[in-house]
């Protein structure tokens, strides 16, 4: 069974992913620099993928410019892990906010919900092969995201303009393109 936990230095990749071997057995450490309060997926066809990055820097205040919420910059990366080894295998680097495992998809491809410099993308990641190719550009926040596998489909929460509104909304799982809400 693979877990996280939190080490003790600072920043938003402070955690670590352990296999536990057996109950009450002995924890291993897989690997660090996890995206902290992340879980790892694992796919249908069962590759073990986790969220890692490094933080970057800090966004510089300019006390002349009129008060904004400004993000900071992270290297994100997704891996493959082999719970047996701990080797890993990166299938996606970007840069961003967060690449978030949104949904195993079937076989070896999952749902990444990426958002990078003021937008989000939704993608269709094939792990066992490196390839990523998006299924939504510019999709507002979205969140609890699933797989309808009989109609094959990503199914999610996004916002609209009202901030206390969401609505259930759907893309193809394999084409992308319009949203169906």
């Amino acid at each position: 069974v693979a877990t996280t936990r939190r080490t003790v230095r600072a920043g938003a990749y402070n955690a670590s992913l352990f296999r536990v071997d057996g109950r009450g057995g002995d924890a291993t450490r897989l690997c660090d620099d996890v995206a902290e309060l992340s879980v790892p997926l694992r796919t249908a066809s069962g590759l073990v993928l986790v969220q890692r990055g490094r933080d970057g820097d800090e966004p510089r205040e300019d006390p002349a410019a009129p008060r904004a919420f400004r993000e900071r910059t992270d290297t994100l990366w997704l891996d493959v892990v082999d719970p047996a080894t701990g080797r890993l295998r990166t299938v996606w680097r970007g840069e961003g906010q967060i690449a978030f495992l949104a949904a195993p998809l079937g076989g070896d491809a999952v749902a990444v919900y990426w958002v990078h410099d003021g937008a989000s993308t939704l993608l269709r990641l094939d792990a066992a092969r490196g390839t990523a190719r998006v299924l939504v550009a510019n999709l507002p926040v979205a969140r609890d995201f699933s797989y309808d596998a009989r109609a094959d489909r990503v199914v999610f929460a996004r916002a609209t303009l009202d901030p206390s509104v969401y609505e259930v909304a759907a893309v193809d799982a394999r084409a992308g393109g319009a949203v169906q809400v």
